[in-house]
């Protein structure tokens, strides 16, 4: 009796485990069925009102209230016609954006249509895209976005492609292939910008060219000491996982060995602004080679990676101790001295943020929160760094390989009550300052 309730038991264990390895597969496969995104009149205001009320109000999206058509990228058309039909910009809208040109680094994985509209969003003539695809995605993914970015001589895919894992050296090194094939482009960029397949600029091209122009040739790498909790991915060793179906990040127990040159490890963003000089002293100076090759086996390295390389002070130079200062938004580079530090005010005169809100709990909402700088000692915690670039992109909690589906659609219940709230019981602690020519207003 009790043999056979045993075997029962087994059974049912075996089959559980065989339908949740089935659904994985046919997730990390794209077999399940496509969800196509509202097009042709997506730009109407009164269907995208329609779009952020059903959010809002929990109401489902692809029920037959919005007219779906699947996106048909080139199919059966030429590439001029895509374009025309898609309404690209195809010259500079003014000259201060074509004296200034910028460098986009996309490492993307899934959903052609969001990354389509991404493209299209921040797609100038003037600037240079390289595009990173994830090699274990599939075809019928990586196919459409070559047919796209073959009809635009400023925009290519990297010559090296990584197979990336979510908080691995895997993801960091997608974005250290792209920069190293931008250093070789003929377009004389300022900065380079990375981004993931679900962000969404908030900006106009001309407004982020303004932006970056007021930090002067510092980058934006967003940064503290690491707090408590997230000293352990430095100090312990993380493997990357790799298998047909899913990886993963496996934590140990194993001590790391110290960081070359007796580097200060810095926790920070990800998702940065950084200057050509800057860039090339990522990918030549032996401390960033060096820092690189440590960082191999450290949980999510692209969070420590870029911040840690920009505090790196000069020889002999004052630099105050790390434990007094404050998080670092904007800092000057010398891709041959080193660094100097100079921290830059959140709220720069042409800030992209037109007021500041204290939003309760922002680590609720975005992966990238806005709000009042840390005073001097206290450390952000992972979801409240407050980034100067949250001004011009929207990302989700999570980005990335592993991370959220796509920007609109997906957007959860909960993530839209909490946003509404969040909006409503906003304080503005000063007033406005819209930039020239274009007042901003935060709707709801």
């Amino acid at each position: 009796m009790v043999g056979n309730m045993k075997l029962k038991v087994l059974k049912f264990v075996v089959g559980l485990i065989a339908i949740s390895i089935t659904l994985l597969f046919l997730y990390t496969n794209n077999l399940v069925l496509p969800k196509y995104l509202p097009v042709g009149k997506i730009s109407n205001s009164s269907v995208l009102a329609e779009v952020c009320d059903m959010i809002i109000t929990g109401k489902k999206i692809l029920d037959g209230n919005i007219p779906m058509t699947p996106l048909t990228p080139l199919r059966n058309i030429t590439c001029q016609q895509y374009l025309t039909q898609n309404h690209y910009i195809m010259k500079p809208l003014s000259k201060d954006e074509a004296e200034f040109p910028l460098a986009y680094v996309m490492v993307i994985h899934k959903d052609f249509d969001t990354f389509e509209r991404l493209f299209r969003a921040i797609y100038m003539p003037q600037n240079v895209y390289c595009v990173h695809v994830d090699e274990k995605a599939t075809s019928a993914f990586k196919d459409p976005v070559g047919s796209l970015l073959s009809c635009f001589a400023n925009a290519f895919l990297a010559s090296k492609r990584e197979s990336v894992v979510y908080a691995g050296l895997s993801r960091l090194q997608a974005d250290l292939n792209c920069l190293q094939d931008l250093i070789g482009s003929q377009v004389p960029w300022k900065y380079t910008i990375n981004t993931c397949g679900q962000d969404f600029p908030l900006k106009t091209n001309r407004e982020i060219v303004q932006y970056l122009k007021g930090f002067k040739g510092k980058n934006i790498t967003p940064g503290v000491l690491p707090p408590p909790h997230i000293i352990r991915r430095t100090r312990y060793m993380h493997l990357e996982q790799k298998y047909q179906l899913f990886s993963f990040m496996l934590w140990t127990w194993i001590r790391k060995m110290s960081p070359p040159h007796n580097l200060t490890i810095y926790f920070g963003s990800s998702y940065v602004a950084l200057t050509r000089e800057f860039a090339n002293f990522v990918l030549q100076d032996q401390r960033a080679i060096d820092l690189l090759g440590w960082s191999k086996d450290t949980y999510s390295p692209d969070e420590h990676f870029w911040v840690t390389l920009n505090r790196i002070p000069e020889p002999g130079s004052p630099f105050p101790p790390a434990s007094d200062h404050p998080p670092t938004f904007g800092v000057s580079h010398s891709s041959i001295l080193g660094h100097r530090d100079q921290p830059t005010p959140f709220f720069e005169p042409n800030s992209l943020l037109p007021i500041n809100y204290e939003l309760p709990d922002s680590s609720e909402l975005f992966h990238r929160g806005g709000g009042r700088r840390q005073p001097p000692g206290q450390h952000a915690s992972a979801g409240l760094l407050h980034l100067p670039l949250s001004g011009l992109l929207f990302r989700p909690r999570r980005c990335g390989s592993g991370g959220r589906g796509p920007l609109f659609p997906r957007i959860g219940r909960r993530e839209a009550r909490e946003c509404r709230t969040s909006l409503e019981n906003a304080k503005p602690t000063r007033q406005p300052r819209p930039l020239p020519g274009r007042a901003e207003t935060i709707s709801r």
